[in-house]
């Protein structure tokens, strides 16, 4: 075998490594934006899920894994990002459907039409408000119930 083909094979597995260690990142940052966001306050505070853990080797399950240190981990860091990728989606929509009305704000008494499209772009913009309040309220409402 020659020295080419022996770094071809180490370049396939430092490529392997090199994946692993960029999807550890990615679940390691959405574990920290899961427990930052937290709008209903469900899961532990940051530092206290990447706190040092230890195994009791005795037993037969790993106490450190995040599921049995904070029963119901994954499913409510879901729903927290779920709900914070709802959120900023409304939020970016709201905003788009402002600018769009602020364009349309000075044709508006320009003719029939103008005025209809302005009428359209106020009633979307405050579709968009009220989905948007309704979301940030959700958190209030859940704490409540």
């Amino acid at each position: 075998m020659s020295d080419a083909q022996r770094n071809e094979g180490a370049g396939g597995c430092l490529g392997w490594v090199a994946v692993a260690v960029v999807l550890a990142l990615v679940v390691g940052a959405v574990i920290s934006v899961a427990a930052l966001v937290d709008p209903f306050s469900w899961m532990p505070p940051v530092g206290e899920v990447w706190a040092d853990c230890d195994d009791a080797l005795a037993t037969d399950r790993d106490e450190c894994a995040l599921e049995n240190r904070f029963p119901g981990f994954w499913i409510h860091a879901i729903v927290n990002l779920v709900y914070a990728a709802g959120g900023l989606g409304l939020l970016m929509a709201f905003l788009g459907r402002v600018a769009d009305l602020r364009e349309k704000r000075v044709a508006r008494f320009s003719s029939a039409a103008a005025a209809a499209e302005h009428r359209s772009g106020v009633d979307e913009a405050m579709g968009c408000g009220v989905a948007l309040a309704a979301v940030a309220l959700l958190p209030i409402v859940v704490a409540i119930a």
